[in-house]
């Protein structure tokens, strides 16, 4: 294998296996972000991704620096679930997610809702506040 095709194959590797960092307060678990969101009586979000799609890591690295989307999250417990996980697997068949990401929505334990795919920040933040009504 020459040198081109060992770096193409690095690169092509490394861009579909690497997980952007867990966004700062956030839990990578359902089953931990569940228990927060009890104790501190906000409602839980979600995001059930894919390690290879982009627009999942696009929205992770978002969350950083757009302040709109950082302001409004901050309302949540937030949690991140791969979805070839045990728990994805069980959060993609009850809720039937078959596109990433997928945003599920809880208030007290109880299944508000779902935001389906990737947007920009202000259509997101509509979409989570249509919810809250």
């Amino acid at each position: 294998m020459n040198i081109l095709s060992k770096l193409v194959s690095f690169v092509n590797f490394g861009t579909l296996s690497n997980q952007t960092p867990l966004p700062q307060g956030w839990f990578d678990s359902m089953s931990a972000a569940s228990e927060e969101a009890k104790n501190s009586d906000k409602p839980l979000l979600v995001k059930v991704h894919a390690d290879w799609c982009g627009y999942c890591k696009n929205f992770d690295e978002e969350i950083a620096y757009v302040p709109l989307l950082s302001k409004n999250l901050s309302r949540y417990t937030c949690a991140r679930v791969n979805q070839g996980s045990a728990e994805g697997k069980k959060l993609r068949k009850q809720y039937k997610i078959f596109a990433y990401p997928a945003f599920l929505v809880f208030r007290d334990g109880e299944f508000v809702g779902k935001i389906r795919g990737y947007t920009n920040a202000p259509v997101f933040v509509d979409a989570l506040k249509a919810l809250e009504k």
